[in-house]
């Protein structure tokens, strides 16, 4: 019990330094952007620091002809006319926009999101502009919007301080019982 009280005093006290040393922890850009379909504003942009990023759809599809699918199979899968679409386009540093997640055309909202791409996966060297939308032809017929989650795969630089000295201070406590006689 003892030693439980001086290691979380010690956690504390390691967290209070690095805080107070390094400003505080860095948070990650990122986050869920809704993309609507109906509005060509609808852009929306992030900095991704360095590290691996998962960028995927969480809510939503996207239908480019109102609401309507035709041409489904009995499973609302391999439609050959309208449908709903979980793809979006993504743009870095301001590149031409390029399409990511094709998986077809989908007979509703529930079953373009059931079968999603996997996410797209984005190891960055240096801090970068993501850009997400819908690029399409609007003619006032578009339907629906589309919810992308970006998030950071690698932990920040800041949880790696905070394990390093969380350690320090578990071996420097393990030190001293030792020194102490205590086991």
């Amino acid at each position: 019990m003892m030693l439980a009280r001086s290691f979380l005093r010690s956690a504390v006290a390691a967290l209070a330094l690095t805080v107070a040393a390094f400003g505080h922890v860095a948070e990650a850009q990122g986050g869920n952007f809704t993309i609507d379909s109906r509005n060509p504003a609808s852009v929306f942009s992030t900095v991704l620091t360095e590290g691996t990023w998962s960028v995927a759809p969480t809510a939503g599809a996207w239908n480019a002809w109102g609401t309507s699918s035709s041409g489904c199979d009995a499973f609302g899968a391999n439609c050959t006319g309208t449908g709903w679409f979980t793809f979006f386009y993504y743009s870095l540093n301001g590149s031409p926009w390029t399409p990511q997640g094709w998986t077809g055309i989908w007979g509703s909202p529930e079953l373009a999101l059931a079968n999603a791409a996997p996410p797209m996966v984005l190891t960055v060297t240096a801090p970068v502009v993501l850009g997400l939308s819908i690029v399409d032809t609007r003619y006032d017929d578009n339907s629906g919007s589309l919810t992308v989650s970006v998030v950071s795969a690698t932990p920040e630089p800041a949880s790696f301080v905070l394990l390093g000295t969380g350690l320090v201070a578990l071996a420097g406590l393990v030190r001293r019982k030792r020194s102490n006689g205590t086991r």
